[in-house]
This record gives structure tokens, sequence and C-alpha cells, in this order.
């Protein structure tokens, strides 16, 4: 039985130029090919690996939706972790709810919601083991 990144890299191997994300911005068009993805989505698990995550380990995604998101989601089911992703429109204590009770290992935010992650984590921590932080964006860790 095949999990979602093995059927992903079954389709990173057919068709490796083709264009697997597209976002539209204000300032134009970003798109990103499978193989591209790939690679991102290797680099991220390389980096969450560093940080101690294993398999079956869950980890909060507090970001826009983009592509780097896309490469972090990757990145942890590579690892064979449990990705969980986080309403952005969400409240600290309603992202202290959802981490209270998944139990996260780490939340991975975008700058714009690292303050209310860790709000959020510092309040939930007592009630598990203390999530470490980590923030992505262009150029910064974990995958782009």
């Amino acid at each position: 039985m095949t999990n979602f990144f093995e059927d992903f890299r079954g389709i990173v191997e057919r068709f490796p130029d083709r264009v697997a994300a597209e976002v539209c911005r204000r300032d134009g068009t970003e798109q990103i090919t499978y193989r591209e993805l790939a690679d991102l989505a290797t680099r991220a698990a390389g980096i969450l690996a560093g940080l101690g995550v294993q398999p079956r380990d869950r980890c909060a995604i507090l970001a826009d939706n983009d592509i780097r998101w896309c490469a972090v989601y990757l990145g942890i089911l590579r690892l064979g972790a449990i990705a969980v992703p986080l309403d952005t429109t969400y409240r600290a204590s309603q992202v202290e709810t959802v981490l209270a009770d998944c139990q996260a290992r780490l939340i991975l935010a975008s700058p714009r919601y690292l303050e209310a992650s860790r709000e959020a984590a510092a309040v939930a921590a007592p009630f598990y083991r203390n999530p470490r932080f980590s923030h992505f964006s262009r150029g910064e860790r974990p995958c782009c």
C-alpha cells in the first residue's frame, strides 16, 4: 500500500517538467515543476529531520497557501510524520487548542503568523512536550 508521498514521487518520475503548482499574486504568477517541488520537499525533510522530526510526529503548519507550504507539507510526509495544517484565520487561542489536542512536535509558521504561533504554543506547551519553532519564507528555512 502506497502513501501520498510515494504517489507524489511516481508523478515526479512520470512528469518531472510539468507544472505542479501555480500561485497567482498581484505581481505575477509563480510556478514550480514537479521536479523542483520534489527537490524543495527533500530539502525541507532534511531540515525537519535535523530538528528531530521522526515518523508519526505531528508537525503543525500555520502559513499562507503557497509553493513553500506545499514543499513543507510534502517534506513532513516524506519523513513519515503527520502534517497538521492550521487555518490562518484562527486566533491564537484556537491554534493553542489544536496544538494541545494533536501534541505537535513543532509548528512551522510563516513570518506573519510567527507571533501567534509562539503565543499559542507557549500556553499549550504544559499539555505536551514543548514544541520547537521554525518559520519559513523565501530564502529561509526549512525549504526555500
